[in-house]
């Protein structure tokens, strides 16, 4: 073998492996099954601060109007920053937001339908006593492929998609919303106090009358369900919903990205 062969055989050889190396990358899985049934068992990690005992989802997750809308005709996703004892004392922390996705099963293909999603999910400020309504413009911050949200003292952080949908509620047999979210610095040159942040996040979604009708104290909406607070950390973490028994979804996944 000349000197000039054996050169492009190694070249090609060094190519090869290349390709075969990012080929078998192992991907990072942020959500599975198991989360998916269990964000729907089980009680809260720890009690969402502000939310009264009277509140049916005060402890843990709960179906809703689940996959019978009634009147309703559109719907809109959504999750719920809270804080939880001993409260949010991170000064240097924001909440990293992406990829908010709701899916209906639909009753006429058995398969898992996208109903609506936003990469970047848009929100506002809520106060933190659910008695009042007292809503606050947010600090969002539009990054790549999601948005950071910089949270409010004594408001907690609504995030949802820029629009309502319309359903038909012929159509539902199962609903599943996703969101996923991390803790990160504000700004990377002062201390790191990330661990104080106790912040956790929900998710959820309502049904609404259709898809103009302005809040009306739950008479124009109703919540689909609500899934369990699950603390924030450094890492991503899927936070779900869904409205389907443990072997329903289990038996029929929805999608996991």
């Amino acid at each position: 073998m000349t000197n000039k062969t054996l050169f492009f055989a190694c070249l090609l050889f060094l190519i090869s492996c290349k390709k075969s190396d990012e080929y078998s990358a192992p991907k990072v899985v942020v959500n599975t099954i198991d989360n998916v049934v269990n964000d729907m068992t089980g009680l809260h990690e720890a009690p969402p601060f502000g939310v009264p005992l009277t509140y049916t989802w005060q402890a843990g997750p709960r179906i809703g109007l689940g996959n019978n809308p009634g009147s309703f005709t559109a719907m809109l996703p959504w999750g719920q920053i809270f804080e939880t004892e001993p409260g949010n004392t991170s000064t240097n922390m924001r909440v990293e937001i992406r990829s908010l996705r709701a899916y209906y099963l639909n009753n006429k293909t058995n398969k898992w339908t996208l109903w609506t999603y936003a990469q970047r999910p848009t929100g506002l400020h809520t106060s933190q006593d659910l008695a009042v309504e007292d809503n606050k413009p947010a600090d969002i911050h539009t990054l790549p492929e999601s948005v950071s949200v910089a949270m409010k003292d004594g408001y907690n952080f609504y995030l949802l998609t820029p629009l309502r949908v319309t359903i038909n509620k012929a159509d539902i047999g199962g609903v599943f919303i996703t969101v996923q979210a991390r803790l990160i610095l504000a700004d990377a040159s002062k201390p790191d106090d990330l661990d104080a942040a106790n912040l956790m996040l929900s998710a959820g979604g309502d049904y609404w009358l259709n898809l103009t009708a302005p809040g009306d104290n739950y008479n124009n909406n109703g919540d689909i369900a609500i899934g369990k607070f699950k603390r924030l950390t450094r890492d991503w973490k899927a936070f779900n919903m869904h409205t389907l028994t443990s072997d329903q979804i289990r038996n029929n996944p929805p999608p996991l990205e």
